[in-house]
């Protein structure tokens, strides 16, 4: 009977609070409620009604802790878990949302449940899509697959694919978004990004231009449309959309640094650093314009100034603090330096030429190396050890930052480091070459970077017109491509007619490939880390270059960085013509 009579008052408690909720009594209401279940604690309805007046005494975790319980007492009720899901989203739990909604949404796929879990996963995408972009990818998509006629999640699901390098699927979801919103900007905008990454440069350009006439001329739309232009080789078209932007509206730093980007291709360097200075006036933070200008002063020879300015290189951002950045005294004596290599492996190669100075200035050196460079520079004389992570020294310095700390001039270009291959590695690469073919040997590399990675300095040489220039050439090719994609070997194979070698394996055997670029006549190739390796051990290559970097100058066939290299530069058109037919005479000695 007491069972009965705790019921009964419970329900009298329950009916209690309801009446108070709807007075807007709430702290009467959260009374009744905690009565009631202290009498009978299954009874969901208090347990939903408690929650409700939680929430309006701003007791958040109260009511939720209120709504999970009744979702485990009540597992098959659609309320019960899209109230859990709802609560969850609010605070800004999507994970924990998204959850309790998609079990909402298999009990009962209600409008008002679709909706909002569309929501919490399109939320939840957009909050991990820096740090989980594949996980982001999925949240889009299936936000879409729940609402697809909802553009914002077919944009939000676009630009993560283009982020992941997914054009062709870019491509695909954003024009439907834009069949259903054809004057939607962003859209657009992000339909033209998609198709300049697929490499449908035209498309994109007319995409731009749609987007700067249906908005009137939106600094943004103008920005892609140069950005489309300059991609496809029409630098100059893209100067002038940006300085039609400039003139309406100067305060636009974006676009500015764009414009330095195209004039710095055009080789126009003092008009690159105005650009670059007069987006850093607008904007003094922003990454591209100081990381930029400061290449742009080192590209056109003005070092000591350049080298200033790449200490604030945006891969240090964060990082700088562990580092002494001050010019080092004249005379180390008794000090030890320890250098850390802070970027890929070719800058690292690269800067360790200025490391020799710092035992000319009396110091012990030690380098923190990376892992495949370890074998290579293994006995290396220039320093007095190679650390591992947790030494120290006296100061702790950044290699790409030795120019600047000891105070490198204008006019000052030391040497690459010398290497030497093993005896082990040297055996090795003569079996590949006699395996390969006989002499001479041409070593080729037509690609190096990430595709539209403006941070991965990404070149490539057309190999359908590298393989009409080396067909009449008598060289046995190896192919040095790290990851050459499926078929392309074979492509290279056919269109010579003959035999070519694989070595691009030996890109994580640094030391073999060391051995193998001290044993060929000829090297192809584009900037990447085997022509480093080259200079190491005296080499000549030849590098075919798309856009202007501060290693192979802004003109010209020589470069006094690499001075065994000879240069080959596509026009700003974007035509290779010109080098092509230069590197055709040059290897047929003509």
């Amino acid at each position: 009977m007491s069972g009965e009579r705790d019921v009964s008052k419970a329900r009298d408690a329950l009916a209690q609070a309801e009446a108070s909720f709807r007075r807007g009594r709430w702290p009467e209401t959260i009374a009744h409620c905690e009565r009631a279940l202290a009498l009978e604690s299954t009874l969901v309805p208090g347990l939903s009604l408690l929650a409700a007046a939680c929430q309006r005494q701003g007791l958040t975790a109260r009511a939720l802790q209120a709504l999970e319980r009744a979702a485990v007492l009540a597992p098959l009720s659609a309320d019960a878990h899209f109230n859990v899901g709802a609560l969850r989203c609010q605070t800004g739990d999507f994970a924990g949302g998204v959850a309790a909604l998609e079990a909402a949404y298999r009990i009962e796929p209600a409008t008002t449940t679709v909706d909002l879990l569309a929501q919490a996963l399109n939320a939840r995408g957009n909050a991990q899509r820096s740090t989980a972009p594949n996980l982001a990818r999925e949240d889009f998509a299936r936000a879409l697959s729940l609402r697809p006629a909802e553009v914002g999640y077919a944009l939000n699901l676009g630009n993560a694919e283009v982020a992941l390098g997914n054009y062709a699927a870019a491509v695909a979801v954003l024009r439907q978004a834009a069949a259903r919103a054809p004057r939607n900007t962003d859209v657009r905008l992000s339909l033209s990004r998609a198709l300049i990454g697929e490499g449908s440069f035209d498309s994109a350009i007319a995409e731009a231009e749609r987007a700067v006439r249906d908005s009137g001329g939106d600094a943004r739309a103008r920005v892609n449309l140069g950005a489309a232009l300059g991609r496809a080789g029409r630098p100059e078209q893209a100067v002038a959309v940006y300085r039609t932007a400039l003139a309406a509206d100067p305060r636009q730093a974006a676009v500015w640094a764009n414009l330095g980007n195209i004039l710095q291709e055009l080789a126009d360097i003092d008009g690159a650093i105005d650009a670059y200075d007069r987006a850093l006036a607008v904007d003094p933070r922003l990454p591209t314009a100081i990381e930029q200008r400061g290449l742009a002063l080192l590209l056109g020879g003005r070092l000591r100034e350049g080298w200033r300015a790449f200490l604030d290189r945006e891969v240090m951002q964060g990082r700088a603090k562990d580092f002494h950045r001050q010019p080092l005294p004249d005379d180390l004596t008794g000090k030890t330096i320890l250098v850390r290599r802070d970027q890929g492996l070719g800058d690292e190669i690269f800067f360790l030429r200025f490391i020799g100075r710092l035992k000319a200035r009396g110091a012990r050196v030690l380098y923190e190396a990376g892992a495949k460079l370890v074998p290579v520079l293994a006995g290396w004389p220039a320093i007095d050890g190679l650390s591992t992570i947790g030494t120290t020294g006296d100061f702790v310095v950044a290699v790409s930052d030795l120019p600047y700390l000891l105070g490198s001039g204008d006019a000052d270009y030391p040497e690459s480091i010398r290497l030497g291959p093993s005896a082990g590695a040297l055996t090795a690469a003569r079996h590949l070459l006699v395996a390969a073919g006989p002499p001479p040997y041409l070593g080729l590399t037509w690609r190096a970077g990430t595709p539209n990675d403006p941070k991965s300095l990404y070149k490539e040489a057309p190999p359908d017109r590298l393989i009409e220039v080396l067909r009449g050439q008598r060289h046995t090719v190896v192919s040095l491509q790290r990851a050459a994609r499926s078929g392309e070997l074979d492509h290279l194979r056919t269109g010579l007619g003959r035999p070519v070698a694989d070595a691009g394996a030996f890109n994580d055997d640094l030391a073999t490939m060391l051995a193998l670029l001290s044993l060929l006549d000829e090297y192809v190739t584009v900037s990447n880390t085997n022509v480093h390796l080259r200079e190491t051990v005296r080499r000549p290559s030849r590098v075919l270059i798309p856009t202007p970097e501060f290693r192979w100058m802004a003109k010209g066939d020589e470069s006094p960085w690499f001075p065994l290299t000879k240069l080959y530069r596509r026009t700003p058109a974007h035509d290779w013509t010109p080098a092509l037919a230069a590197l055709a005479r040059d290897l047929s000695g003509n």
